[in-house]
C-alpha cells in the first residue's frame, strides 16, 4: 500500500514528464485496486479531479496514431461500450443489458481486460441481439492496451461511448480523449469505492441513483452530472398476480459472497436469514454466488436451530432476477447485508415484490433505502424485525406488492430509462429523480463497526 500519497503523486507526475507511461499505468491500477480492498476504505467513495486529469494527459502521450493501426473496425454508425470485463453476473452486468437492448445504434463491446482472462465478456451478453461485436484489447502490456483501446474509440463511426470499467481501471480512464467530439457517458456504477473517472474532461458523468446522484454533486461538486434511472428490461408477469405465501412463507435476497462478507458489520446476512427462518418457518432463497465454507456454516447453523436443509435453497448466479423470483412465489425481498444491491432492488419492485430492509448503521447508501418505495417497512434490531415479520398477512402482503409495482412503474419504467438514456440523464430539477428518505447513522452502532475494524485489521497483520 502507498504510504506517503503527495510523493506517490509527485511519482506519477515524473513517470508522465519522462513518458514513462506502461509504468504510470501499472502504478494507477495498483494503487487503485489496493484502495478499493483496503479494510479502511471499503464501502467508501472516493473520487479525485488530479489522478483522472493525471489519467487522461497520459491518453493524450500514447501517440496511439502512430504506433497502433487495426483492421477490421466497424464501418457503419455504432456505439461503444467500453469495458473492464464482464466475467460473472450482477448487477454490473444487466446495466450492460439494459443499455444493449435499448440503445438504437448496435454496439461495440470493448474489453480493456487488464486482468487478462481468456474470455472477458460473458457469452450471454455477446449472444445479444444488438452485439455488433467485441474487441479485447489483449495486448502484453498497459500502454499497448490503453493504445488499442484509444484506437477503437476514435473509429469516426463511433457515436455514443459508454464508460462503464472498474475503479481501477486506468486504462479505460486515459483513453478517454477530452476533446473527442464524441458523446461519451461516464456511468458511475462503483459508488461504494474509489474509483477513477468520475472528474473526466469532455464526458458527461452519470449517476444510476438519488443518493450517488446527491452526493456527486454536493461532496464532490460535480455540478454538471446527470441522473440516468435504473430498470429491468422485458418483464412478462408480476408477482402480485399469484397467492400469498403458498404453501409457506417464501423470501429472497440476491448477492454475491463480497456483499456479506467485505465489509465488517455488527448484524450478519447469515444471522438475519437464520432468524427469519426460525420465525416464520418458511423457505429463503439465495440468488448470487457463495462460497462452499460460507454455505457450510448456514446449513450447520440451520441444524443446531433444528431448521431443516431444505428452508435454505442456493441458486447461485441466475439471469433474469424479477422473472425468477416471480416463478419462486416469492412473498419477501430482503436485501443482503451490510451491503444491498441497488439493480436487483429495482428487479424486486418490478416483479412487484415487498421488501423488508435493513437501516444500515454506517451508511444509508449501504442498505439502499433510498431506492426503494415509501411505504416498505425496514428494521434495525432483531425485535423491529419480528414486529415487521408479524405484519405480513394477505391483505398487507397484497397492499405493499401493489405499491412496490407502482413505485417501480413511477420512476424506473423501461419508457422512462429509455427516455434518460436518449436524453444522456436528467438534470437535479426533475421530477423523475426520487426524494431521499427520512436516515440517521447510528452513533453506537458505528462505534461498534469501528472497533470490529480495528480488530479485523489487528488479526490481518
Amino acid at each position: 500500500m502507498v504510504d506517503n500519497v503527495v510523493q506517490f503523486l509527485n511519482d506519477q507526475r515524473t513517470a508522465l514528464k519522462k513518458n514513462m507511461l506502461g509504468e504510470f499505468l501499472q502504478n494507477m491500477i495498483h494503487f487503485f485496486s489496493e484502495l478499493s480492498n483496503s479494510p479502511m476504505m471499503q464501502g467508501h467513495q472516493i473520487a479525485s479531479k488530479q489522478f483522472d486529469a493525471m489519467c487522461q494527459q497520459a491518453g493524450q502521450l500514447s501517440a496511439f496514431k502512430l504506433l497502433r493501426k487495426m483492421n477490421n473496425l466497424p464501418t457503419q454508425p455504432h456505439n461503444v461500450i467500453l469495458l473492464t470485463e464482464l466475467h460473472c453476473l450482477g448487477g454490473h452486468v444487466e446495466i450492460v443489458r439494459d443499455i444493449l437492448r435499448k440503445s438504437e445504434l448496435p454496439i461495440l463491446l470493448l474489453a480493456t481486460n487488464i486482468n487478462s482472462r481468456k474470455l472477458p465478456i460473458l457469452q450471454s451478453i455477446l449472444d445479444e441481439e444488438n452485439v455488433l461485436g467485441m474487441i479485447d484489447a489483449n495486448d502484453a502490456t498497459y500502454i499497448e492496451k490503453l493504445r488499442s483501446t484509444q484506437t477503437v474509440l476514435t473509429n469516426s463511426h463511433v457515436n455514443t461511448i459508454f464508460i462503464l470499467v472498474h475503479g481501477y481501471d486506468a486504462v479505460g480512464v486515459s483513453a478517454i480523449a477530452p476533446n473527442s467530439g464524441k458523446n461519451i457517458l461516464f456511468i458511475h456504477h462503483c459508488d461504494h469505492s474509489p474509483t477513477l473517472g468520475c472528474y473526466l474532461e469532455g464526458a458527461h458523468h452519470i449517476d444510476l441513483h438519488n443518493v450517488g446522484f446527491l452526493r456527486c454533486r454536493n461532496e464532490f461538486n460535480i455540478t454538471t452530472n446527470r441522473y440516468l434511472c435504473l430498470s429491468s428490461m422485458n418483464l412478462k408477469s408480476k408477482r402480485f398476480d399469484k397467492t400469498f405465501a403458498n404453501p409457506v412463507f417464501k423470501t429472497a435476497s440476491c448477492g454475491g459472497i463480497h456483499k456479506m462478507t467485505k465489509l465488517p458489520y455488527y448484524i450478519s446476512y447469515k444471522d438475519v436469514v437464520l432468524h427469519v427462518l426460525n420465525k416464520r418457518e418458511g423457505v429463503h432463497f439465495h440468488i448470487g454466488h457463495l462460497s462452499d465454507e460460507y454455505l457450510k456454516n448456514i446449513y450447520n447453523a440451520l441444524e443446531h436451530l433444528g431448521l431443516s436443509d431444505d428452508q435454505f435453497i442456493y441458486l447461485g448466479e441466475v439471469p433474469n432476477l424479477a422473472e425468477i423470483l416471480i416463478q419462486l412465489e416469492v412473498d419477501v425481498y430482503f436485501p443482503t447485508l451490510p451491503q444491498s444491491g441497488g439493480k436487483a432492488l429495482i428487479d424486486v419492485m418490478a416483479a412487484g415484490i415487498p421488501i423488508l430492509t435493513h437501516q444500515n448503521a454506517r451508511d444509508r447508501l449501504w442498505g439502499s433505502i433510498d431506492l426503494i418505495y415509501p411505504t416498505a417497512l425496514t428494521w434495525a434490531t432483531f425485535d423491529e424485525l419480528d414486529d415487521a415479520l408479524e405484519k405480513y398477512d394477505k391483505a398487507f402482503w397484497q397492499s405493499q406488492a401493489n405499491e412496490s409495482r407502482a413505485y417501480y412503474d413511477r420512476f424506473h419504467s423501461e419508457a422512462l430509462f429509455l427516455n434518460h438514456l436518449k436524453r444522456g440523464g436528467v438534470d437535479i430539477d426533475s421530477d423523475d429523480i426520487p426524494k431521499l428518505k427520512s436516515y440517521q447513522p447510528d452513533v453506537a452502532r458505528n462505534l461498534m463497526y469501528l472497533g470490529l475494524r480495528q480488530n479485523s485489521e489487528t488479526s490481518m497483520k
